[in-house]
C-alpha cells in the first residue's frame, strides 16, 4: 500500500481550500469590515501554511515510498539469497550422506581386507612351519645317509 495517494489527496484538498480562500481574498470588496479582513488574512495565512505543510508531507511520503521500495528490493534479495543457501545446504547434506555411506563401505572393505590378510598371514606362517619341518628332515637325512 502506498502512502503517497492518501497524502496526495489530503494535500490537494488543503491546496484547494487555500485557493478558495485566496480567491476570496483577491476579490474582496472595499467595504468589508476590518475584523472580517483580519479573519480573511488569518485564513489566507492558515491556508498558505497548510499548503506548505501538505507539500512537506507529500515530499516526506515520497521519501518514505522510495525507502520502502529500497527495503522491498533488499527483502527480495535476502529471500533469493535464503533460497540459494537452502539449496546449497541440501546439496551439502546429500553429499555428506554419500560420504558417510562411502566411509561405511570403505570400513567394511577394509575389515574384509584385514580378515583376508590375517588369513593369508596365518596360511603363510603354517607354510613356513611346514617348510622348516621339511628342511629339518632333509638336513637329517643328508647327515644320516650321506655323511654330511
Amino acid at each position: 500500500m502506498r502512502i503517497g495517494r492518501t497524502a496526495g489527496v489530503l494535500g490537494a484538498g488543503i491546496v484547494l481550500a487555500g485557493l478558495v480562500f485566496g480567491a476570496l481574498a483577491w476579490g474582496r470588496e472595499p467595504g468589508i469590515a476590518p475584523e472580517v479582513e483580519q479573519r480573511l488574512a488569518a485564513a489566507d495565512a492558515a491556508a498558505a501554511e497548510a499548503g506548505l505543510a501538505a507539500q512537506a508531507l507529500e515530499e516526506r511520503v515520497e521519501e518514505l515510498n522510495d525507502r520502502l521500495r529500497d527495503l522491498e528490493g533488499r527483502l527480495e534479495e535476502a529471500e533469493s539469497l535464503e533460497g540459494r543457501i537452502e539449496a546449497t545446504s541440501g546439496r551439502i547434506w546429500k553429499a555428506l550422506k554419500r560420504v558417510r555411506a562411502e566411509i561405511g563401505s570403505a570400513r567394511a572393505a577394509g575389515d574384509a581386507a584385514a580378515g583376508d590378510a590375517a588369513a593369508a598371514l596365518s596360511e603363510a606362517r603354517r607354510a613356513v612351519r611346514e617348510l622348516d619341518v621339511l628342511r629339518d628332515r632333509y638336513d637329517y637325512h643328508l647327515r644320516r645317509y650321506h655323511g654330511g
